[in-house]
């Protein structure tokens, strides 16, 4: 469950964030990224995890792993706001979205974090609110380098009421293992709770990126084989094409000048047919043309068989692998799986 509007004012008020600068930018990985910040109340580093339904910004106590390469956002806002002081950090309304007011020297930036569960985005804008880069480039809606960030309006609370979870299993539990005790901060029941419940949270979210990588997949395939079988039906005509040939030789008397078709008795059936001509072609050349057709279609016939079992053999491997990536309780293995058989974008 993502953070809710009321959640996260409650989750800036602790933190404090202003006049703070930051230090560090870690991505650990695709949907997550840290600040590391120094202010008045000492280092904090801010965790922001766009995971679907784990959207949420807190402070962390744990280690944050480093990808083991560099990635692009990363780097981007190691560029652009490493050092940079924190001059404001707010919610617009309680639209799930901070905003945070960057300057680096003579620079101005502004950080908006969008927690929607689906849709949910880090993006980096100049003061002009042209984007320099985001966490998800999402073209359609401006979310790319020199487009345009719509900041929405600020709209009155709604008449639903949004509650601030307690956690009190969390305080009862863990208050005493921290060196200051008592009642612990709600940033730090944030962090604690989300680090318990990751691996479930992860993995609903995972499953349902893996239900539409497989349905969009075996519809691709599907798609491939009906292709394939139509036209392996198509070339079952083949032995036709040249018995055509051979009527067309053996009635070539039939055959008058500029004629578009040739009618006569099909000696096989003893049934009367009729065949197409090109009458700007001779009955020889005419016949040419069917034994051509006839011996593309039984070399495509040949070959439509391997890449028709090779087709079902892939629509094989894709049950197999979906099916692999539902019984596996280990997010990380999931999200490898999926890494396998997808192309990162």
């Amino acid at each position: 469950m993502s953070l809710n509007c009321n959640e996260i004012n409650v989750v800036l008020s602790e933190l404090n964030l202003e006049g703070s600068f930051i230090q560090d930018v870690v991505q650990p990985g695709y949907d997550t990224v840290a600040l590391y910040t120094y202010g008045k109340d000492g280092a904090r580093t801010i965790l922001i995890c766009t995971s679907q339904n784990s959207c949420r910004i807190h402070e962390t106590r744990r280690k944050i792993v480093k990808n083991d390469k560099p990635l692009r956002f990363m780097e981007c806002l190691k560029a652009r706001i490493k050092g940079a002081r924190i001059d404001s950090c707010r919610q617009i309304g309680l639209q799930r979205i901070v905003q945070i007011e960057l300057s680096h020297g003579a620079e101005r930036f502004v950080l908006y974090v969008r927690l929607w569960s689906n849709a949910a985005n880090v993006i980096l804008c100049d003061e002009n609110n042209v984007v320099v880069d985001s966490l998800y480039r999402r073209p359609a809606k401006g979310e790319v380098t020199d487009g345009l960030f719509t900041v929405p309006e600020e709209k009155p609370s709604e008449n639903r009421v949004w509650q601030v979870r307690t956690f009190d299993d969390v305080q009862a539990e863990y208050s005493s293992r921290f060196p200051e005790g008592g009642t612990l901060s709600f940033n730090q029941k944030i962090d604690i709770w989300y680090g318990e419940h990751a691996e479930t949270l992860s993995r609903e979210a995972l499953l349902v990126q893996a239900e539409k990588w497989y349905s969009s997949s075996k519809a691709r395939m599907e798609s491939a084989l009906e292709r394939l079988l139509k036209k392996q039906n198509d070339f079952s005509q083949a032995e036709q094409l040249r018995h055509q040939g051979d009527l067309i030789l053996s009635n070539i008397h039939l055959i008058s000048p500029k004629a578009k078709f040739l009618e006569c008795n099909d000696y096989e059936t003893g049934r009367t047919v009729r065949i197409l001509l090109n009458p700007e072609k001779s009955a020889n050349e005419n016949a040419a043309i069917y034994y051509e057709n006839y011996k593309k279609a039984v070399s495509g016939s040949e070959s439509l068989l391997h890449d028709i079992e090779l087709s079902k053999k892939q629509l094989e491997k894709l049950e197999a692998q979906y099916a692999e990536i539902r019984n596996e309780k280990n997010p990380v293995r999931i999200e490898q799986l999926l890494r396998r058989n997808s192309t990162p974008k």
